[in-house]
């Protein structure tokens, strides 16, 4: 799960949408990096893995783009 929390509403609706679909939230992923020292970002990244507990995640996860030799660098937390 990818979206602002501005537009997707309470952690119960997004819950409860997924499983009347038969489809659970498996990763929320944060907004930056984890090495981002910004008071704001870190706030709302807290805020993020809240939300991930709250729909039931297995997942909360940092991604961000390295240098053109690398495709990919991640950093995961298990909210369980």
């Amino acid at each position: 799960m990818r979206q602002s929390f501005d537009w997707v509403g309470t952690p119960k609706r997004v819950r409860q949408v997924c499983d009347n679909v038969g489809m659970p939230v498996v990763v929320v992923t944060a907004r930056g990096l984890p090495i981002d020292k910004d008071w704001e970002q870190m706030e709302m990244n807290k805020r993020r893995m809240d939300f991930a507990a709250e729909v039931g995640a297995d997942c909360f996860m940092f991604m961000g783009a390295g240098n053109h030799k690398t495709v990919l660098s991640m950093t995961t937390t298990s909210l369980r």
